[in-house]
């Protein structure tokens, strides 16, 4: 027994140094996400590569900041979709080149695929039934072995969109941010009503509303631009359809006129990827008609008893017959 104890005491006390030692190096090393070969915290939505571990369902409106690394990750993201409508996926803030992919429940093929690069986002709109759906972000064959963050945002029919959790990059100077998809779109406009605005970063896309009441000519205005860029017009068909574009330039307005039926229509201005680095500031008009004209109602004519109109009824009293 008396041999017993101070075993019993060594053994505990090469345990409990063990357990420190243990503890010491899982507080300072980087904590793995199981099935990843990547810390956590440069992508918190892995394991994500494969449709099984899908990341999900993702909040409508609000922003996913993830990362592809290595050069051959592929992140996967799902929705759910409670109404028919336009589902949006927004990518942007990338300084690598990459493919922006939606699936249904047939994983074998994208139904719409988007390219986004430093500088240029990827903006996939596709009018789709209530159901589950995929998003899948990864590295294009173009982009080398470049890699890096990214950020994504989805924007869900039928879902009331989140408060934005990422502030624009420089708060102040743009007041009508966030607008960087149809859902979050700015409007409807008032005809005439000067908007000054700002493209920040290279990759951002302002969208507004403009609403005609009536049959009428949409007459848009982009100037006092300082840098090159380009405005789209997209009407309300099933898929959000571009049907006009207008290039404009430091020394060149862009305007555009098109006679439209009464709908809601979207304007969309972004820079082009040539068009430099630092905020870029613009001015918009849109001229339409803001209500309906009203129809003139006929004149009303007097009516006149017939009885009344007699030669006699048309003379003066002083010269009238006599009776």
């Amino acid at each position: 027994m008396g041999r017993g104890v101070p075993l019993l005491l060594l053994n505990t006390a090469i345990a409990t140094v063990a357990l420190l030692m243990y503890l010491l190096a899982s507080s300072t090393a980087p904590v793995v996400v199981e099935g990843s070969d990547r810390p956590s915290q440069t992508d918190p939505y892995e394991p994500n590569d494969a449709f099984q571990q899908a990341h999900g369902p993702v909040i409508s409106g609000a922003t996913y900041r993830a990362a592809i690394s290595p050069a051959s990750d592929y992140d996967y993201f799902y929705v759910q979709m409670p109404v028919i409508g336009v589902l949006e996926a927004v990518v942007d803030e990338a300084n690598f080149s990459g493919e922006l992919e939606m699936f249904n429940e047939n994983h074998s093929n994208p139904f719409d695929s988007q390219s986004f690069y430093s500088g240029k986002a990827a903006w996939s709109h596709v009018r789709l039934p209530a159901g589950t759906f995929w998003i899948v972000v990864r590295r294009s064959s173009a982009s080398g072995a470049s890699t890096g963050p990214y950020r994504l945002r989805v924007f869900v029919p039928g879902i009331p969109i989140a408060t934005p959790n990422s502030p624009f990059p420089t708060p102040g100077t743009d007041p009508y941010e966030p607008n960087d998809a149809f859902a979050q779109g700015y409007g409807p406009l008032v005809p005439g009503t000067k908007h000054l605005a700002a493209i920040s970063p290279n990759s951002d896309h302002d969208v507004y509303v403009v609403q005609l009441k009536e049959v009428g000519d949409l007459e848009v205005v982009v100037d006092e631009a300082t840098f090159s860029g380009q405005f789209e017009l997209y009407n309300v068909d099933d898929q959000h359809r571009q049907f006009r574009s207008k290039s404009f330039y430091e020394d060149g307005p862009g305007r555009e006129t098109v006679r439209l039926p009464a709908g809601t229509f979207w304007i969309d201005v972004s820079g082009s990827s040539s068009s430099g680095t630092g905020e870029k500031r613009y001015s918009l008009r849109a001229f339409y008609p803001a209500a309906p004209t009203p129809t003139p109602l006929p004149t009303a004519r007097p009516t006149v008893d017939p009885k009344l109109l007699t030669i006699k009824s048309f003379l003066p009293w002083a010269i009238r017959p006599a009776p």
